[in-house]
This record gives structure tokens, sequence and C-alpha cells, in this order.
């Protein structure tokens, strides 16, 4: 019994730093930690995990502190996966992007490359800043809802 807890207390410890090896439905980005230096411009790439489903469409907002980063623009995600996207500022800080399939009733699956946002540090050495995603809404392409997200979030450090 004593055992079987300690294992099990490693293998979540273990788990724990792998957080961007994604839930089914979660928007994230590769890195959990950046550092850049002031005035630089900085790429974050939005990941949609899709599991073996095919992806038919995401809704997800994007949060930060406007004081720390500035999102000048939103481009299409590299690789294969190349679906429509549409953006609308809400507030300083927060931003709703939508990316649908056009393509494909079949994939992507798995790990999705979703849109390129690229924000310029504003911020000063020192500062920091939570990159946070929350999906609104995820359908598979047979329109079945993925399960509710848990969020991600990376952040950002000046220097």
């Amino acid at each position: 019994m004593k055992f079987s807890k300690i294992l099990m207390a490693m293998v979540l410890l273990c788990c724990w730093q792998g957080a961007n090896a994604q839930f089914i439905g979660d928007v994230f980005f590769d890195e959990n930690n950046v550092t850049v230096s002031a005035g630089q411009q900085l790429t974050l790439p939005a990941v949609f995990f899709a599991g073996a489903d095919p992806m038919g469409g995401v809704e997800f907002e994007v949060s930060f502190d406007p004081a720390v980063l500035s999102l000048v623009d939103i481009t299409a995600a590299d690789g294969d996966f190349s679906g429509l996207f549409s953006s609308h500022q809400n507030n300083d800080g927060n931003y709703a992007i939508v990316v649908s399939n056009q393509t494909s009733l079949t994939s992507p699956t798995a790990s999705v490359p979703l849109v390129n946002l690229i924000f310029e540090i504003v911020g000063s050495a020192g500062d920091t800043a939570q990159v946070q995603t929350t999906v609104r809404d995820s359908v598979t392409t047979s329109l079945v809802r993925y399960p509710a997200s848990v969020g991600f979030v990376t952040t950002v450090t000046v220097q």
C-alpha cells in the first residue's frame, strides 16, 4: 500500500513537468517559459491537441499583460495544415481567435499548428507576463465537441 502511494506520487511528479503534453481539446504553446530582450519580437506558435479525431474548428482566447506585451500580428501556422482563421481584439491584452478546417474531413489529428502569435516586447528588463489560452469551443470534423479544455499558460520574462 505504501509502495503504491509512493509510486503514484513519483508518476505524478514526473508527468507534471511535461505539462505541454496537453489534453485533448487544449490550445497550447511549445514552451512553458520564454526569455526575450526588451524591444524584440516574440513568435509563439499556438497549437491545438486534437487527439485521434480530426479537428474541425476551434475558438479560443489569448490573454496577456499589455504593459509587457503587444500583439502586433497573427499569421498562418507553419506546417501541413493551413486552416482559415479570424481574430478580434476584445480589449487590451485579450484577443479571440477562430480557426476553421476547410481542407479535409480526415485530418489534421494529434498536434495541429493553428496560428503564430507575434508579440512586440514593450516591457522593461525584469518584467514578466503570462500568455494564457482559453478554449471557448472546439469540434471535430464530424461536429462532435471536444472535452472542455484546461487552458495553458506560458510565462514571458524580459531581460
